[in-house]
């Protein structure tokens, strides 16, 4: 059920809500949730296409005449969780060429909301915020998906 893709920089997903008011990811015309919500990148070996590093953006976006600010978080494989960047209006992770399996959340918060400080990718949603839960892996060619 993963989502592949192949040699793509940056991967841009796309958030928007729900017909339920939960928050939905896409890549392209591909809903994510149409596939276990699971990403696999694969990259060209080094020397090989035009990137060897891939980058994940996700933008903020309007809905019900209100811009969500879009906000992640990075499952490490301590357990501990790092947010990733943000830059002209949308979360960044930052160029990696090996990006092991590791679960995100992502995290959609509206104007006069508070950004919530979350310990893990598991539990509600902070007041106010609609969440959701991915997982993605980018690796070399020949690298093994989920």
């Amino acid at each position: 059920m993963t989502l592949y893709r192949y040699n793509i920089h940056p991967v841009e997903l796309t958030a928007d809500l729900d017909g339920l008011g939960g928050l939905a990811l896409a890549h392209n015309d591909d809903l994510l949730s149409d596939h276990g919500d699971y990403l696999f990148d694969e990259l060209p070996e080094d020397g090989e296409g035009p990137h060897n590093a891939a980058e994940i953006v996700i933008p903020d976006f309007a809905a019900n005449d209100t811009t969500h600010q879009i906000y992640v978080w990075e499952e490490l494989p301590t357990g501990g969780l790092q947010q990733w960047t943000r830059r002209n209006g949308a979360a960044h992770s930052g160029a990696r060429g090996d990006l092991p399996e590791t679960e995100l959340l992502v995290v959609a918060v509206p104007p006069g909301v508070s950004v919530p400080s979350p310990t893990s990718t598991g539990g509600p949603p902070a007041p106010g915020t609609t969440q959701s839960t991915v997982k993605v892996k980018i690796t070399k060619q020949g690298g093994l998906p989920f």
